[in-house]
């Protein structure tokens, strides 16, 4: 497991040791590594964690493999440097789960080389956490193309941080304070900059479009950033959380003007069967985004057989236990706890792109 000391690592390590007896007597399962960017600690061998050196994957990797059965290799990160390993693990036929949005928001080309590989190999991939925690967004997606269906459009809110920020100050709370709110929760990143500029809803957004069969690049989600650029280059995270305050009439006076007009702010993200887009704007107040929970996900989907009314998928959609909870839930199923087996997720043949016209 790699990301044990973050706050969704730990949250996993709590669930599995509260786990039932018979649970984890089923999966036959131990856990023979711990890694974070500065340690590894290997249990079985040492109570004492080792220092990480720079480029010390493969042989951390050639050590893990040394160990007899199958193996899993769990990735509750949000590290780059991690998920350049991914096509190494899948090589040697050691499954993935993770719910680090990095591997399947780069590149198509980098997404469907892991996809291939993890085919190739026999190994498996379980990310349904990278999108709506522990909703089950991605399963129904596959579920639909499974089935033969299509989606046609996609209307969500699939920001827990900006739905509990945006009810906050719906409810008089200054912006700021509504922010930090959400980092205590553990809704927001600890520099919550790619939550509120957008960038986790965009990674989002791009996933479930590559679930749904659609060939997208990051570049193809447009939108507009929707926080003033309080933050030159490379300022501290800390120092950008303190400055937030001065934001607080900018919002005050979005909220009120949306109010005047019967409506409310959502962060929406929306697919109009070509065309993806990421952006703040305010919709009625009887539509089905505007009457969030603060924290709240909410997921419409239009297909062939969803046609007049929205396919909806809704629910809290953020903080480390729910996504916890979500790996785990991947977890069972890549032991075959579940069903007996191990059902390898593997996403249909991509479609063509997004702007072709269909």
């Amino acid at each position: 497991m790699v990301g044990h000391t973050g706050q969704v690592g730990r949250a996993l390590l709590n669930l599995l040791d509260g786990t039932g007896p018979a649970k984890v007597a089923q999966g036959n399962w131990e856990i023979v590594a711990l890694a974070n960017r500065s340690e590894v600690l290997w249990p079985k061998t040492s109570p004492w964690p080792e220092k990480r050196v720079s480029g010390d994957w493969p042989k951390l990797i050639a050590r893990f493999r040394q160990h007899p059965g199958s193996k899993l290799f769990i990735d509750c990160s949000a590290d780059g440097q991690v998920v350049e390993q991914y096509p190494a693990l899948l090589k040697h036929g050691i499954s993935i789960i993770t719910p680090n949005k990095l591997a399947f928001s780069a590149s198509q080309s980098f997404y469907t080389s892991l996809q291939a590989l993890a085919r190739e190999h026999q190994a498996g991939l379980y990310y349904e956490t990278t999108v709506g925690a522990s909703l089950p967004v991605l399963s129904s997606v596959r579920d639909l193309l499974t089935t033969g269906d299509r989606i046609a459009r996609v209307e969500a809110c699939l920001s827990g941080t900006w739905s509990y920020v945006l009810g906050r100050i719906h409810s008089g709370i200054p912006f700021s304070e509504a922010v930090r709110e959400a980092q205590a929760l553990g809704y927001a990143e600890p520099d919550p900059a790619t939550d509120l500029e957008g960038t986790d809803v965009r990674r989002k957004l791009l996933i479930l479009l590559r679930e749904a069969g659609f060939i997208c690049e990051p570049g193809e989600i447009t939108g507009h950033n929707p926080m003033p650029r309080l933050r030159p280059p490379h300022t501290a995270p800390g120092s950008w959380v303190r400055d937030l305050p001065s934001s607080d009439p900018l919002w005050s006076r979005r909220v009120a003007r949306a109010v005047s007009r019967g409506q409310r702010l959502v962060f929406r993200a929306g697919f109009d069967g070509q065309h993806a887009r990421v952006e703040l704007v305010p919709v009625p107040r009887g539509s089905a985004l505007a009457n969030l929970v603060p924290g709240e996900n909410r997921i419409c989907f239009w297909t062939g057989r969803y046609a007049k009314v929205p396919l909806s998928i809704a629910g809290p959609g953020a903080g480390p236990g729910l996504t916890a909870a979500g790996v785990l839930l991947d977890l069972f199923k890549a032991a075959g706890i579940r069903t007996g087996t191990d059902p390898r997720v593997s996403t249909p043949p991509a479609e063509a792109g997004m702007t072709d016209g269909r």
